[in-house]
């Protein structure tokens, strides 16, 4: 079957049994294959994307007003509902449920941090709509389900290619190179989470998981430190003023 095919997609997008998890999957194919499918027919596909993923939701927005009084299920619920909110009805809404809450609550913090920082929000495994976590990870089940490099040569870029080979991940076998992209996506992830930590004042915790990153990772983020230090050094000093 041609897969650049409308057709193809929108079988898969309407079959029994689908959730938001594989409909995620089926975006993050279509998101790497735009330029086989086409743009005309990539619209379609869109489109029925976002109706059945609205449907989707529902039902299991249905499901948890029906058990909806811990604060686990309300936060299970805004992230839900996070793809459809502006980020001034996040903030509304974030403020409203951290109003009983005696103690930071991290999983409202990721939530808060996604409206301050949008870049996280392609880190977090609960975002619904294709992100760059979710994409690299098909990517990694396609290398290895096709037994090729294929997929983790057409559909990634040289500069990527090249942040992965840090990782072990060049000239290796498919098995090798999945491996590689999953510790790749840990160490974004992982300073994601340590640049969370610090925006909310868990400095002893975000120190804490800032050393377990790669060696390389950390120098990098220590010469970026360095800088940006130097940097309100200078400006407190005032000595660029005035040109």
């Amino acid at each position: 079957m041609n897969v650049s095919s409308v057709f193809y997609y929108l079988s898969r997008i309407h079959a029994k049994g689908m959730t938001l998890p594989l409909l995620r999957a089926i975006e993050d194919e279509v998101f790497l294959k735009t330029d086989a499918i086409g743009y005309e027919k990539l619209s379609k596909v869109c489109e029925a994307i976002e109706e059945v993923r609205e449907l989707l939701k529902e039902k299991d927005l249905v499901h948890l007003q029906v058990n909806s009084g811990s604060l686990t299920e309300k936060i299970a619920k805004l992230y839900l509902e996070q793809n459809f909110l502006a980020p001034s009805e996040m903030e509304e809404a974030i403020s409203f449920l951290q109003k009983d809450e005696k103690r930071q609550n991290k999983a409202l913090n990721g939530l808060e941090f996604q409206v301050v920082e949008p870049l996280a929000r392609e880190f977090n495994p609960r975002v619904l709509e294709s992100t760059f976590m979710s994409r690299m990870e098909w990517i990694a089940r396609e290398v290895v389900e096709q037994n090729s490099i294929d997929p983790y040569t057409n559909y990634l870029t040289e500069a990527q290619q090249n942040e992965i080979a840090r990782f072990g991940g060049e000239g290796v076998s498919p098995e090798v190179l999945r491996v590689a992209i999953k510790e790749y996506l840990s160490s974004l992830r992982g300073q994601v989470d340590v640049a969370q930590d610090f925006y909310f004042g868990r400095e002893q915790e975000g120190l804490k998981k800032l050393l377990n990153l790669p060696n390389a990772v950390r120098q990098r983020i220590f010469q970026q430190f360095v800088s940006a230090m130097l940097q309100g050094v200078e400006e407190q000093m005032g000595v660029n003023e005035g040109g």
